[in-house]
């Protein structure tokens, strides 16, 4: 970005419009502005998109500088969803370039900077995504979440390697970590506002499916995801597991590969229901993660040695699934 610098000024820079979807828990939305300010890349404006909460968002309520960046509020009627949301904040976003941030997440400060790097050296880019660290009961994991989803070495995948692992059952991109070209979301359709879960994973397999070679990784842990046991994949789980179903159902479908493949489409259905599994542990409800990890779809992963590990830890005390994590973590 210096080099980029030193030929324009910030306002000739392009814009980032950087969309933040918000619903009630003003918990951590002025950690997750001041983080987006803080960032380096100097030209970006910030679209918070208030779905309804209850009393509404205003700026006078933010204890927030504004000398970096413009901070608009747009205000939906009534909860319409994340979905609906960020494809709001799109319609106004005056930027070239979009960058999502949940309002509980926080950007390191030199995350915009890296991805629009990559954006304007190397054009034929439209979706840039990089790493990051899970932050569980306000404690920071060791190992990037790179690591956690199957990444030896913690090198994310890029180019076509993103469908085929997307055709695998696998949603490892951290949402807040991801940037895109406008036009080439306007292009795939924007979020489907019908999904009430993992509406970021249908877009992400869109874009990886309409743009193969457009997708880049940065390995680099930029961004601290907070994981929330009261979230919408941890409460509506029953969705969860059906909607990833569909959205893996349609895209085996429209790349022709739901009979080549049948197996291959088993074993990711069943690391679906896994990571439903997963979500059940971490939010300490080992019955209900029981029903997942033993469910017939989850024959394929019988034999391998993770799905073992879990479901002998789903009849055991929270305790200890909460410390093999800890000990995975310092390995």
């Amino acid at each position: 970005m210096a080099e980029l610098k030193n030929h324009k000024t910030d306002l000739e820079l392009p814009l980032v419009s950087v969309i933040i979807p918000f619903y009630n828990d003003f918990k951590f939305l002025e950690e997750a502005l001041r983080s987006c300010l803080d960032n380096t890349y100097p030209h970006i404006e910030i679209l918070i998109v208030d779905d309804g909460s209850q009393p509404a968002l205003t700026l006078e309520k933010l204890n927030i500088r504004q000398d970096k960046g413009l901070i608009t509020i747009h205000r939906n009627p009534d909860n319409k969803g994340p979905g609906y949301s960020r494809n709001i904040g799109i319609n106004f976003a005056r930027g070239e370039y979009i960058a999502f941030l949940d309002a509980d997440d926080v950007w390191q400060p030199t995350i915009l900077q890296k991805q629009m790097d990559l954006f304007l050296t190397q054009p034929d880019i439209v979706w840039v995504y990089a790493n990051g660290h899970y932050l569980v009961d306000e404690k920071l994991h060791r190992k990037p979440n790179s690591r956690y989803h199957g990444f030896p070495g913690g090198l994310l995948p890029s180019g076509k390697d993103v469908n085929a692992y997307h055709l695998r059952g696998y949603n490892y991109h951290t949402f807040s970590s991801n940037a895109f070209k406008k036009r080439a979301l306007v292009e795939v359709g924007l979020f489907n506002e019908t999904l009430g879960v993992s509406e970021d994973w249908d877009l992400f397999v869109r874009m990886a499916e309409r743009f193969p070679s457009g997708v880049k990784a940065i390995s680099e842990s930029l961004m601290i995801y907070r994981v929330n046991n009261k979230g919408r994949h941890f409460v509506n789980r029953r969705d969860y597991v059906k909607v990833n179903v569909g959205i893996l159902e349609r895209m085996y479908r429209r790349q022709g590969l739901l009979e080549k493949r049948k197996k291959d489409f088993e074993r990711a259905v069943a690391m679906i229901y896994q990571r439903a599994g997963i979500q059940r542990l971490n939010a300490c409800h080992n019955r209900e993660a029981q029903e997942y990890l033993f469910h017939s779809k989850c024959q394929p992963l019988n034999f391998e040695v993770r799905m073992t590990g879990l479901r002998v830890l789903s009849f055991l005390p929270p305790f200890f699934y909460k410390t093999a994590v800890k000990i995975y973590d310092r390995i």
